[in-house]
């Protein structure tokens, strides 16, 4: 499968948030938490010229088929390296186990390299094996829990 990876633009901001829609809905199934009727208009705008955050597109035959967003953190000085954050990433279900979120995560890590980060953070629901599994595949590895406390 030819998979046209590319940085989004101002032009590609509807794209992006369009995918950060379908990317809260589809954890809604990990996370009781979530508002599935969340609908994004309007979160790419104020971060797509960043200088220190990305957004990618995947493309199949010119169509949108799945999406990254990632950035480098502000650590101040509480690290000794850089470190980036792979925020959210989505692939069309029909695409999914085709190689696209591992070109995703290549061009992201590629992309912090370029950055001077030595470590890339992601946060991902304890439920979702495939994404584990994705990024296990990409050599991530447990290094911290995100843990939630539920009031009553």
């Amino acid at each position: 499968m030819n998979v046209l990876i590319k940085k989004a633009t101002i032009n590609d901001v509807d794209i992006a948030n369009q995918y950060l829609t379908k990317l809260i809905r589809d954890e809604k199934q990990y996370d009781k938490n979530i508002n599935e009727n969340c609908v994004v208009n309007s979160f790419y705008e104020n971060v797509i010229n960043n200088e220190n955050s990305i957004v990618l597109l995947a493309f199949y035959k010119n169509v949108a088929i799945g999406y990254l967003y990632g950035y480098v953190k502000n650590n101040g000085d509480a690290y000794l390296d850089k470190v980036s954050q792979l925020e959210a990433m989505y692939v069309d279900n029909e695409y999914r186990h085709m190689g696209v979120g591992n070109c995703l995560i290549n061009q992201f890590k590629n992309w912090s390299k370029n950055k001077g980060v030595r470590f890339i953070d992601i946060n991902v629901c304890k439920d979702n094996i495939n994404a584990i599994m994705l990024y296990q595949k990409n050599d991530f590895n447990v290094n911290k829990y995100s843990m939630t406390l539920e009031l009553k």
